[in-house]
């Protein structure tokens, strides 16, 4: 019996470690303060602290088909991610709805890219198994930057 132990242990061990999110300190909302680019299709999203909860945001827009869509990333605990529609969250009282899920996504993560793979989406111009890359960046884009100067204006 108690050679059992000793053979069971270590795999019980191993599984519980393999199930853990390992990436989760090369996750972009694990980043503080970053900006992170797609250009194509145009996509970006910058991490913040939300000085109230304490949690880290990852909000930005999403330029695709001449529609631009204010987004909320949502990086699941494990390698997925959700990219929220911020507007029909915040008209809903951030009660997650399906009806917000603008594109879900796969996910590969390194300190300085995340590659998406798309499993579904509702946008024109992203179909599924469509790969979208986000790259750390220490500067938006103009055309990123012309879209945060809208939103402060508007």
């Amino acid at each position: 019996m108690k050679k059992i132990c000793y053979f069971i242990f270590p795999i019980i061990l191993s599984l519980m470690l393999i199930s853990c999110d390992l990436d989760s300190d090369v996750k972009p909302r694990n980043q503080d303060n970053t900006k992170w680019v797609s250009e194509n299709p145009k996509i970006y999203f910058i991490v913040t602290k939300d000085e109230p909860t304490g949690c880290n945001s990852c909000m930005g827009k999403l330029n695709v088909s001449e529609k631009s869509y204010n987004i909320d990333m949502d990086f699941d605990y494990g390698r997925g991610v959700n990219i929220l529609d911020y507007d029909i969250m915040e008209k809903n009282n951030f009660i997650y709805k399906l009806e917000a899920i603008l594109v879900r996504a796969d996910c590969k993560f390194s300190e300085k890219k995340c590659t998406l793979k798309v499993t579904e989406s509702s946008i024109d111009g992203i179909e599924v198994d469509n790969k979208i890359t986000f790259e750390k960046v220490d500067e938006l884009p103009d055309w990123a930057t012309e879209a945060v100067e809208a939103t402060v204006e508007s």
